[in-house]
């Protein structure tokens, strides 16, 4: 993202589609490694109420975050941005 000169802060507008590096992988890497530190530590500490409230952290993220991301790209991007989508997926 800093090489493209795009700030992460979500509540920046987006000036470019970042493609390279993990987003050629996943289209929201950044949730993607968050939730596996979040998964990996509940299981490093051994607790089960983490992982079970998990599932409703990923819903509340998607609804919440993803979806109005999504939904803005495809305004400001338009076909860029649909091509995109179709060629990586949104996890992994």
């Amino acid at each position: 993202m800093h090489r493209a000169d795009v700030d992460p802060n979500p509540y920046e507008s987006t000036t470019a589609i970042v493609a390279t590096g993990p987003y050629a992988l996943s289209r929201n890497p950044m949730y993607v490694s968050a939730t596996v530190v979040y998964a990996g530590i509940a299981f490093v500490v051994n607790w089960v109420w983490p992982i079970a409230v998990l599932p409703f952290g990923i819903a509340l993220l998607y609804y919440g975050v993803i979806a109005r991301e999504e939904s803005y790209m495809a305004k400001v991007f338009g076909d860029e941005y649909l091509k995109y989508k179709a060629r990586v997926r949104r996890w992994m």
